[in-house]
């Protein structure tokens, strides 16, 4: 097993995977072997400093819970540190902090080594920032962000770099034709966003950048009550919850999910939920289709233009997308249906997934 973890005084540069090996007994893990696992489960939270204890309740957590990748927010993690627990409990992480970042930061990413072997690269930035590149095939590659982002407004120069930093990775990562996911604390809250009178704060403009690289928050898709969902309960009852712990990702990767959640931490003390998203594992990986026989007739396939979108003069827009999805969800009165089974579940989700498809059909431009 790989023992991989970014080092502080290397942060911002490619860590290529050179790190001691560790005995381990597991079997050797390939991508076929990963289709043996229907849902991939991917998690992050902030964890208040990771201590020993706290790592070994983690890794339960993770088992527990079937979490093969958790992203991990505010550690105070040293590389020293890190990587003496990594040789210790055998288990595959890559962290980033900051020595003159003082306390109160530190990100990371615990991935189950059935994944960690897809890992390409790893890149840290100044203990606030940590993104993966798993690489499953030629076509298929997904970039992972891990963030923290400060809490305080105060330190508005720091935020709004960190930001433009997350923005020319994500730009970067579409460049390179790749899915996206980014989770993690964002400490600011996506329903004040959306109230107009408040949207235009400077500290906002995170989500903008995400909605206009058509990144979508994962929660309200898969919880008509998201209002109502927190994922940081102050200690003080006079204080207000609120959900600012988030897994956004792209189109291509909503169209592999199956589920999104926010779970209690009752594995170790923090004042932060878990936020999880569910994915369907053949479609995350990259499915290979078996060889045809090339007698059969030619099967076409075609390929949604998505850099085409929203241009001057052109029906093609996001907004039409939407309205298109929007004006079929309600005639199918999908958001009236009874869920009380996980076949409610599967039955609603294929409905959704064909909706999607019927939208991005007519509203989206393609080529064969």
């Amino acid at each position: 097993m790989n023992n991989n973890i970014i080092s502080p005084s290397s942060s911002n540069i490619q860590q290529q995977k050179n790190f001691p090996q560790i005995e381990n007994n597991n079997p050797i893990i390939t991508k076929d072997s990963l289709k043996n696992f229907s849902i991939t489960k991917i998690a992050t939270t902030n964890i208040r400093t990771l201590s020993k204890v706290k790592l070994i309740f983690t890794l339960d957590a993770m088992k527990n819970n079937d979490i093969d990748i958790y992203g991990l927010a505010e550690t105070n993690l040293s590389y020293r540190q890190s990587k003496i627990w990594q040789q210790q409990f055998g288990f595959c992480g890559y962290f980033d902090y900051s020595q003159q970042g003082g306390k109160g930061q530190g990100v990371g990413i615990i991935i189950s080594d059935k994944y960690d072997i897809f890992v390409h690269k790893a890149v840290g930035h100044k203990g606030r920032v940590i993104y993966l590149d798993l690489n499953f095939s030629q076509k298929k590659n997904v970039r992972l962000l891990q963030v923290y982002i400060n809490a305080n407004k105060k330190e508005r120069t720091q935020i709004e770099e960190l930001y433009q930093y997350i923005e020319n990775v994500i730009d970067d990562a579409k460049n390179k034709n790749m899915e996206i996911i980014i989770m993690g604390d964002f400490n600011i809250n996506y329903r004040k966003y959306l109230m107009s009178f408040v949207n235009n704060r400077w500290y906002f403009k995170l989500f903008k950048m995400l909605e206009n690289r058509h990144l979508l928050d994962t929660i309200p898709i898969f919880n008509e009550d998201d209002e109502n969902i927190y994922t940081y309960i102050p200690p003080n009852d006079s204080n207000e919850k609120s959900r600012i712990d988030y897994i956004w990702a792209s189109l291509p990767i909503l169209g592999q999910s199956l589920n999104s959640t926010v779970i209690e931490n009752d594995h170790c003390t923090t004042d932060h939920n878990t936020v999880t998203l569910s994915l369907d594992t053949q479609l995350f990986i990259g499915k290979t289709l078996p060889k045809i026989n090339k007698s059969k007739k030619k099967i076409t396939r075609t390929i949604f233009l998505y850099d085409e979108m929203d241009r001057d003069d052109d029906e093609f827009t996001w907004d039409n997308f939407r309205a298109g999805l929007d004006q079929e969800i309600e005639r199918l009165k999908l958001k009236d249906r009874s869920i009380t089974k996980r076949k409610h579940v599967d039955h609603v989700w294929d409905s959704l997934r064909q909706l999607i498809m019927k939208s991005a059909n007519e509203n989206i431009k393609t080529k064969k």
